[in-house]
């Protein structure tokens, strides 16, 4: 559905060139492939669009994930009944701080993979049309 939008303001812009040509005094017409952009073009417009959407999902994801760190700082505390203060910690915020960092390059592989085929499938569409 992308692609047909994109394809629909690009013709309409070239349409507007086309009408605006045909309304001057010039008796010569447009051939097809003056008003009709280069698929080359259009491609690398595309490309460029879906690399700008994987930069901001990426960009949203860390944003997300950016205070997640003070969950596995050690918990600190004050024990009343010997007057002392005391630190804890447990291995399995290590653990989890591991698994974390993991799921957190997974989803952003995700994320771009996903961008990828989307693209795919667009480049598919535009070469059909």
């Amino acid at each position: 559905m992308k692609i047909f939008h994109t394809l629909l303001a690009t013709l309409l812009c070239f349409t507007n060139t086309y009408v605006q040509h045909i309304t001057q005094s010039s008796p010569q017409r447009l051939s097809r492939s003056e008003i009709i952009t280069e698929r080359a073009e259009l491609e690398q417009t595309l490309r460029q669009h879906f690399l700008k959407t994987v930069e901001a999902l990426v960009e949203e994801f860390n944003y997300k994930e950016k205070g997640k760190i003070l969950k596995y700082l050690p918990s600190l505390g004050y024990n009343f009944i010997i007057q002392s203060p005391h630190l804890s910690y447990n291995t399995g915020a290590l653990y989890a701080a591991i698994n974390d960092q993991y799921i957190k390059e997974v989803k952003i592989r995700s994320i771009r993979r996903y961008i990828e085929l989307t693209l795919q499938a667009e480049l598919e569409k535009l070469h059909k049309l």
